[in-house]
């Protein structure tokens, strides 16, 4: 949220699934990819993800986190998803 933004001021969810939590600032590796979310998409992600991090000496903090940005009935290859992972703190 923006500085300007406290939790006091933001609207109340609609439902009650939804929280609203502060968390400290991270930073997180990530590769994106377009089509379906499978299993075999989400292991050779984190397969590529992993041998990245290795290659360039940065320090990962698993678990991997999977990250969907359109609807169910989006066509296949309009869609855009990605694989994160925290680094771990130097």
């Amino acid at each position: 949220m923006p500085k300007v933004v406290s939790k006091s001021n933001l609207p109340k969810p609609n439902d009650e699934r939804v929280l609203l939590e502060q968390i400290e600032k991270e930073t997180f590796l990530a590769i994106s990819f377009s089509g379906r979310w499978t299993e075999s998409n989400w292991q050779n992600y984190q397969e590529k993800l992993s041998a990245y991090a290795n290659k360039e000496k940065i320090s990962i903090a698993p678990p991997f986190i999977r990250a969907k940005y359109n609807t169910p009935w989006s066509i296949p290859f309009m869609r855009k998803n990605e694989v994160l992972v925290k680094i771990a703190s130097q």
